[in-house]
């Protein structure tokens, strides 16, 4: 039996309707299965106040007689079976995750709290037919519903209906649903008896309609003049608990409870992670967090609130619920017009302008502007499709200016003008209340500020980060880190790190620094490899080169010097007990390099002093000071479980948002190490939430070397950039082939894209290559390893022996993939480029430094710069580099022709003035759209704003277009090749 505990019976009640959302919101349809004994006759005591509730004849409900007079049913929750077996069970559907599992032992705990009865969990393959289903679940409107006879919920939002031997519980959305749980409960209690008898009566169909602008009542403002409160109706005696505050950078912040015995909860993420990096005390108001004093007039209609230092209000209409926030200018900045929070989560609404364009939300691959999408706040490794998202940040901008910043590291969905609700943007929470800030500005660049200020500006990168990154694909620690990973055809790769230097010097390539990916070499104590990691960092910081590793984020190994098991994160389990190996997240992940944890993956406890200590203080402070490492790039950010109970340290970090939070704090204490270097380092990381953008840089996760991935990858940049996050880079023309099938890895293909996406990467923060895929340089001609029965072949000697090259790799008979001299032309358009880039750098710089003071970020989406002309606000192919140049890259195969066109919008520029293309010297007016013709391989569309503020981007100007000419050298060769090969 479970041991009874001391919570009281209320709390029982609360904690078994969270239960009962959580799993309806997650899975849409959860069924209760209990089946009576027919043996059993108990009376019904029915309450006389609740004329719903009378007597069952439960001997004609189990015949089936008189079917439309049922008015109840009878759950003896103690009825056993002649072997004294539970009749009754708690049935989770075959397709529930652990996080189901969890809230039906939790369910059944607190049964057994309130009732002394002890129910069975079953997995629903082992349920069998009973005549008694309590089913709870979400329904569209006019759906039908086979199981349940046609069921059709009509025009109501929610119904509890019996249909035969069914009760059924039916919502349209999770707030109707929780009003439809809340009433069958309050129902279901109020029918105890010591015996665990429940009875439920429903003789006639109970319905409920959603109001649309919920009752207002005020409660008033807190003594110290601060915080304005008040409470909605909601519904069935519940009631949602708002304050009110204004927190400077133009934000009102607003926040949520359901009862009025809780607290408001002041400690959202931004505040988490500021007291992660020891940069807060929780509960208290420092200069990031603090409120500013605001006045408060009330009439029959309205409440006003103004601050006196920015003129900022915001007005409650009393009759009609609704909530206007005017910027100080006196423009509506935003109309919220509906505020719920219940037991199982919160939701907020607002109104969207027609035509408005919605930015934001993090990482997106789909598209730049997300107006019509219903988003899953929620990062998972889905590599090369569109509707990935490593990194996800609850910041939402509107080209009105004005923003919204859901302060919360939970689980969310944001609806952002979908099809069955244009005019309004949603957000739903998983499990706790809103925490959201508004900022009434009128130019989206003040958002990224104040979203940066709350959430903590991004930290500056060094200038040699902006360079050219090469990238060693996991080197074999056991052959003098000369050898990347096993020679295949489907590769073309088998050099190391020393000849892919030696290749880069001999071919006039710039690079600025070696990204080695090893798994083992961080964790080895093989003094052996200690010295071979230091004599590689030695001989690339010969060069006047920097040095980077590669780590999981949080992983800590038994092997590495100092290491205790006491340091890692515990995963409390259903007994009480612990365990280090922790499971990944149910998230969908597809990635083809790493299993994702199937059997446990450690990670280190950040909030334990000591564990922390060792790993940044002493164990990366040797690999950074002693080994001499510049950097590290850090994968994998997306698979810390967010469906079971962490044991943190630290008590103070809550469990819920971990999956966001524990990225985001790692990685910022990883940055805050290397960044004390004398000259810098770099942080290179791949996921994260709310303040990911501390830590410089982003990668935008893996791409395949095809055309759709040139597409993902400029809207991923944009769109960070547009949720606060400044500094995002990419594994150019990406990281990895496709299927055969797929004809990535045909050479004409390859060799187009890898050239396009060079082009467009020269114009943003950082280029790096990296992967399985084709390197610049051996475009110049490439022999691979003959492959038979999926193996290389090994070259053998005269004793039959496998031959060994002069570093002690195994040596294969090979094979031409790369003509030599035919692909030349690749390598030498990828110099011309990467010249282009080393070029930018002054203005890069410029821009970066812009960027760790305003959030605004260095390569930006149109709107940034014409939030007032709707021509832009879809407009994905163009982006600026700060404001002087406008580039326009070819994302599409030219078809084997010689030259391509694409369309090109020009926004006006002040004083009329015209756009000049930097390749061709032609103009262009601002305010229209003109096809840009006769664009070869060697070309990139760029376009500059003479009105630019940058000095430095003017001096820069003459340059570009000798590059350009340089470049367009090599013309003639890409089409000789054209030629021989038709």
């Amino acid at each position: 039996m479970r041991p009874m505990r001391k919570e009281r019976e209320v709390i029982m009640k609360i904690r078994l309707l969270a239960a009962l959302l959580l799993i309806a919101t997650l899975f849409g349809a959860f069924g209760c299965a209990m089946i009576p004994a027919e043996d059993e006759e108990s009376p019904v005591n029915v309450p006389k106040e609740n004329k719903n509730f009378i007597a069952a004849d439960k001997n004609a409900v189990l015949s089936g007689e008189n079917n439309e007079a049922q008015s109840g049913n009878l759950i003896n929750l103690a009825a056993t079976d002649e072997k004294g077996r539970s009749l009754y069970h708690i049935v989770y559907n075959i397709s529930s995750s652990q996080r189901v599992i969890e809230q039906c032992e939790t369910l059944a705990a607190d049964i057994y709290d309130v009732t002394g009865v002890e129910l069975p969990i079953l997995h629903s393959s082992e349920k069998t037919d009973n005549q008694y289903e309590i089913m709870v679940g979400r329904i569209a409107r006019k759906e039908t519903v086979e199981t349940v006879d046609k069921f059709d919920l009509g025009e109501s939002d929610f119904t509890v209906q019996i249909v035969g031997t069914r009760i059924l519980i039916y919502a349209t959305n999770d707030h109707a649903l929780m009003s439809a749980i809340i009433f069958f409960m309050d129902q279901l209690a109020e029918k105890k008896s010591n015996e665990g008898i429940y009875g439920l009566a429903a003789d006639t169909k109970y319905t409920y309609e959603h109001v649309e602008f919920p009752p207002f009542e005020p409660i008033g403002m807190s003594e110290d003049g601060k915080c304005y409160d008040f409470k909605l109706t909601i519904g069935l005696g519940m009631y949602t608990f708002v304050r009110l505050s204004y927190t400077g950078n133009s934000g009102w912040r607003i926040q949520t409870k359901y009862s009025e015995t809780q607290d408001f909860k002041d400690d959202g993420a931004s505040q988490i992670l500021a007291y992660s990096m020891g940069e807060y005390e929780l509960g208290t108001e420092d200069a990031r967090f603090y409120r500013k004093e605001i006045s408060v007039k009330e009439t029959d209609s309205e409440v006003i609130l103004t601050t006196e230092a920015d003129k900022s209000r915001v007005v409650i209409n009393k009759k009609h619920f609704t909530m206007n926030f005017y910027t100080p200018s006196g423009k509506v900045a935003q109309t919220i017009t509906n505020i719920t929070h219940n037991a199982g989560g919160s939701s907020i609404t607002g109104l969207l302008n027609k035509g408005e364009g919605v930015y934001g939300t993090g990482e997106r691959f789909n598209a730049v502007n997300q107006r019509g999408e219903e988003i899953e706040m929620f990062s998972k490794d889905i590599w090369s499709k569109y509707d990935a998202c490593y990194m996800v940040i609850p910041l939402v901008c509107f080209s009105r200016g004005s923003g919204v910043f859901l302060n919360i590291y939970e689980h969310m969905v944001l609806k952002l003008g979908i099809p069955s609700d244009m005019d309004r943007w949603s957000a739903s929470v998983t499990g706790t209340g809103i925490d959201c800030y508004v900022f009434t500005t009128e130019e989206i660049e003040d958002v990224l500020n104040g979203y940066s200020a709350l959430s903590g500006y991004a930290g500056l990168p060094e200038e040699w980060t902006y360079g050219m990154l090469v990238c060693a694909y996991s080197p074999d620690l056991g052959q003098k880190w000369t050898a990347d990973i096993t020679p295949s055809a489907a590769d073309g790769r088998g050099e190391g790190v020393y000849e892919m230097i030696a290749n880069m010097e001999a071919n006039d390539l710039p690079w600025t620094g070696v990204l080695a990916e090893p798994w083992g070499v961080l964790y080895s104590e093989n003094e052996q490899h200690r010295q071979d990691l230091r004599e590689l960092c030695d001989y690339v910081h010969s060069f006047g080169k920097k040095f980077l590793v590669y780590m999981r984020v949080g992983d800590a190994r038994p092997a590495m010097s100092g290491f205790s098991n006491e340091y890692l994160l515990r995963q409390v389990l259903a007994d009480g007990t612990t365990n280090t190996k922790l499971p990944h997240t149910t998230a969908d992940t597809n990635n083809p390099d790493f299993g994702t944890g199937s059997g446990g993956l450690v990670y280190l406890d950040i909030t334990n002093p000591e564990a922390s200590y060792w790993l940044f203080d002493e164990y990366w402070n040797y690999l950074v000071n002693d080994i001499g490492v510049d950097g590290c790039k850090i994968d994998f950010c997306e698979l810390l479980p967010e469906n079971y109970e962490l044991k943190y340290y630290d008590k103070n970090i809550p469990t819920a948002g971990s999956h966001h939070w524990y990225p985001t704090a790692f990685c910022t204490m990883y940055w805050d190490l290397v960044s004390s270097k004398p000259d810098g380092g770099m942080c290179y990381t791949r996921g994260g939430g709310i303040g990911a953008q501390r830590a410089p840089y982003m990668w935008a996760g893996d791409q395949r070397r095809y055309w759709a991935g040139l597409s993902f990858q400029l809207k991923a940049v944009l769109s960070s950039g547009l949720s606060g996050v400044p500094y995002m880079s990419y594994d150019m023309a990406g990281y990895q082939y496709g299927p055969d099938a797929e004809g990535f890895k045909a050479l004409d293909v390859e060799s187009e894209v890898f050239v396009r996406g060079t082009q467009f990467t020269a114009f943003t923060i950082c280029m790096q290559t990296h992967g399985k895929v084709l390197r610049s340089y051996q475009f110049m001609g490439l022999e691979v390893p003959k492959i038979v029965n999926g193996k290389p072949v090994p070259l053998l000697d005269e004793n039959g022996n496998q031959m060994l090259d002069e570093y002690g790799n195994k040596m294969y008979e090979m094979v031409e993939r790369v003509p030599e001299g035919k692909y030349e032309w690749v390598t030498d358009i990828y110099r011309a480029y990467n010249k282009l880039h080393e070029h930018l750098t002054p203005y890069i710089t410029e821009l970066s430094e812009e960027a760790s003071t305003t959030g605004n970020p260095v390569m930006r989406h149109l709107v940034l710069g014409w939030q007032d002309d709707p021509n832009v606000y879809s407009i994905d192919t163009q982006y600026m580099l700060g404001d002087a140049f406008m580039v326009a890259p070819i994302l599409s195969s030219m078809g084997g022709k010689e030259t391509c066109s694409r369309n090109v919008y020009f926004p006006k520029l002040e004083g009329d003035a015209e756009w000049i293309d930097l390749e061709t010297g032609k103009t262009y007016k601002g305010g229209q759209k003109y096809l840009i013709e006769d664009i070869s391989i060697a070309d990139l569309p760029t376009f500059y704003n003479p009105t630019t503020k940058s000095e430095i981007a003017k001096e820069l100007v003459d340059g570009i277009k000798e590059i350009y000419a340089y470049a367009g050298e090599f013309v003639d060769d890409y089409l000789a090749s054209r030629a021989s090969t038709d």
